[in-house]
């Protein structure tokens, strides 16, 4: 046994050397670790135990707004492969790094028994990774060759049995005792040492069976078992043959946590699931005289993946058979909410615990103690495709759509931009009717520019169309009535209707056998008054057969293609003649006086105001009418003020004569048959054929036709 001995010290020795490495650690930001070296745990001997835990040292950045003193959760993970995989172990530990951001800490001090020892019994190549809370996983760094030391725990045992389970019961004699000779590096003899006793047994165990001590000095076969070693190994409770990672044949205890980890850290990618838990049932099938698992399996899973409320389901799985268990869509929310297969029903047993049904607002029939039929209390409840009537008010926040009619006694429609909004393919979408007063009512209270109580707009362009329409079959009504501010006794106010355009006609009033447009007033204001803002342009302008009428300017300049003239009655009072006015190619005005003689002289002064209005310092013309017997009279010393008249040939008499005096209009002294200018035509649109119809004459000294004007005060005959 002595060779054995000194084998099993120097590995050991050798072990403890390499364990005295010290870490390196490095200046790289946002975790910077450093070489990884094992260390052994607290209150362990360092020569007979190996130790399960690993010093690791790195420095931090968080960019988190911390400081680097305050403490941070880190979690370190190991993997078999240097990027992906799943890890094949990881703890958490809160770190606080010094001043400059370095930390050290001892791996595996979070579980009582360290690492797994089977970690590293494989000798493949281990890698660590360091995740920051909150923040990406670190770069992985590979660990050195100093915590593969850990496999080297092997050598404390032979087939799992302690050293001491091969050592014969002997006498009492010297032994050798293995120590290190520093100088000749060799194993030395200790004289006087005494070789201690044992008296441990076996009968021999079972292959793959791990050893159990029975007594004190008796080693014999447990109930524990392990087939393969690292990845591939298999450890059985009560069976020779796991199947699995752990196969436990009989009842199992837990007096703790059971926890069946996520099998990876989620990323803003994608989640990741729990390793899954197997409940399997066995049937025989008729089909292929077998057996077939039925294997439930409950997974919980990620939802809300990369959100700012993430959260996770627990999903049923099935598989039949050898097939991998997939989604049944039976699942249990974070908030236990329970999600069912589609088509899923809950069928019932008899009454079941159900004794009473009542029923509340909208349903009729209850309470149903048994059976029953519960109905919709249509007093209280709409139905669809009859007619409902509500008493109170209703308000829709979408919209309201109806291929018949809307109606209501007082109905009110309302709505952010537009408060009621329809269409038709002839009378528009929306149609009113009204047994007395209005049919269609619109109302602004808003006090702003441009607002508009009803407002009409028709966009069609080839066809005649109309923004707005109002007919009446009343004589007395009106198709379209405009009010600003309260009405007058006639019906109209300052500006009932107004028309604007920008380039065609404001108003257009036509008639087919009637007025096309009737004007009354009762004030001292004009009953037609027009405005032209173009001094060139025409203020007013009538039109009758073959374009012939009368304009006025923006001058105030008279124009008629007929005779200027007036009308008289006749002495009876039952007739209106026509008078006729005098005509001139130059524009002059005339006043007419008397005079008288004296000595054969007279002088005449201007009326001032005719003298202001034309032009006397030209030449105006002066005719003299004697009145009695004379020589006969001329004209003389004519000026601004006035003329003198003189009796022909010297005559001294004092005959009364008349006198007419025609001059210049001030301002209009080079007017002769001035060429007027042709008058724009009206939108041949207005014109029927191009020619309006010529309007029924009345005949002079026939009273005109009558005209309606109000329901008030009846017709009256002009």
């Amino acid at each position: 046994m002595k060779p054995l001995l000194r084998f099993c010290i120097v590995i050991l020795c050798s072990l403890e050397c390499a364990f005295a490495q010290q870490s390196q650690t490095t200046a790289a930001p946002t975790p910077s670790p450093s070489v990884a070296v094992a260390s052994k745990l607290p209150g362990t001997n360092g020569v007979s135990t190996i130790p399960t835990v690993i010093r690791f040292g790195g420095s931090l950045n968080v960019g988190n707004g911390k400081g680097p003193a305050d403490v941070v959760g880190v979690t370190f993970l190991l993997y078999r492969e240097a990027e992906g995989g799943a890890p094949l172990w990881m703890e958490t530990q809160n770190v606080r790094p010094d001043k400059s951001g370095h930390y050290q800490v001892v791996l595996g001090v979070t579980a009582s028994q360290g690492l797994p020892r089977d970690l590293f019994s494989t000798g493949d190549a281990r890698w660590l990774a360091v995740q920051v809370m909150g923040q990406k996983e670190e770069p992985r760094v590979l660990l050195v060759a100093v915590p593969y030391a850990m496999k080297a725990g092997d050598a404390e045992t032979v087939g799992g049995l302690p050293a001491s389970a091969f050592v014969l019961a002997a006498p009492a004699s010297p032994v050798q005792v293995a120590s290190q000779d520093a100088a000749k590096g060799g194993i030395i003899d200790a004289p006087g040492s005494q070789s201690p006793s044992s008296s441990v047994t076996t009968t021999g165990g079972t292959m793959n069976t791990l050893p159990l001590f029975t007594t004190a000095t008796n080693v014999q076969n447990s109930a524990i078992t392990q087939t393969g070693s690292g990845a591939t190994a298999k450890i059985g409770v009560g069976t020779l043959t796991p199947v699995s990672a752990l196969d436990v044949k009989g009842g199992a205890t837990v007096r703790g946590t059971l926890a069946l980890p996520a099998a990876g850290i989620a990323t803003a990618t994608a989640g990741k699931k729990s390793d899954p838990l197997n409940l399997v049932a066995s049937s025989f099938s008729s089909a292929t005289s077998t057996a077939v698992n039925q294997t439930f399996q409950w997974v919980a899973e990620p939802a809300a993946n990369d959100t700012a409320n993430p959260s996770g389901t627990l999903n049923m799985l099935f598989g039949l058979g050898a097939t991998t268990p997939s989604e049944t869509g039976l699942r249990i929310s974070s908030k236990g909410l329970l999600t069912f297969v589609a088509g899923q029903t809950f069928p019932g047993v008899g009454k079941g615990t159900v004794t009473n049904v009542a029923t509340g607002v909208g349903l009729k029939g209850g309470p149903i103690t048994g059976s029953g039929t519960l109905t919709i209390d249509t007093a209280v409840v709409p139905r669809l495709n009859v007619a409902n009537t509500f008493t109170a008010s209703q308000r829709v926040s979408g919209n309201i759509t109806a291929s018949g009619s809307v109606s209501g006694a007082a109905s009110t429609f309302s709505g952010s931009n537009i408060g009621v909004s329809g269409t038709g393919s002839q009378y528009g979408g929306i149609f009113t009717t009204t047994t007395g007063g209005t049919g269609l009512y619109a109302y602004n209270p808003n006090d702003c520019a441009s607002c508009v109580g009803i407002e009409g707009f028709a966009f069609g362009t080839t066809a005649q169309t109309f923004g707005v329409f109002g007919g009446t079959n009343s004589p007395f009504g009106a198709g379209v009535y405009g009010l600003l501010g309260d009405p007058s006794q006639n019906g109209t106010g300052n500006s009932g209707v107004w028309g604007d355009s920008s380039s065609g006609i404001g108003v257009l009033a036509t008639a087919g056998n009637g007025y096309g447009l009737v004007a009354r007033n009762n004030s001292g204001f004009p009953t037609i008054q027009a405005y032209q803002e173009d001094e060139t342009g025409w203020a007013f302008r009538t039109e009758g057969p073959e374009f012939l009428g009368c304009f006025i300017d923006a001058q105030g300049n008279l124009n008629c293609s007929g005779t200027i003239s007036g009308s008289a009655p006749t002495a009876s009072g039952d007739k209106q003649v026509s008078i006729y006015a005098m005509e001139s190619p130059e524009n002059w005005l005339e006043d007419f006086g008397s005079g008288q003689l004296s000595g054969g002289k007279a002088v005449i002064r201007l009326e001032p105001i005719f003298g202001q209005t034309v032009n006397t310092e030209i030449e105006y013309h002066v005719f003299l009418t004697p009145k009695g017997d004379c020589e006969g009279l001329y004209v003389s010393q004519e000026n601004a003020q006035g003329f003198e008249v003189h009796e022909l040939r010297g005559g001294h008499s004092g005959v009364t004569f008349d006198y007419r005096i025609v001059a210049k209009r001030k301002g209009f002294e080079k007017d002769r048959m001035k060429e007027l200018r042709r008058l724009p035509e009206p939108p041949s649109q207005h014109r029927a054929g191009g020619k309006p119809p010529a309007p029924a004459k009345a005949a002079i000294g026939e009273p005109l036709p009558s005209i309606p004007l109000d329901s008030q005060e009846g017709t009256t005959t002009r």
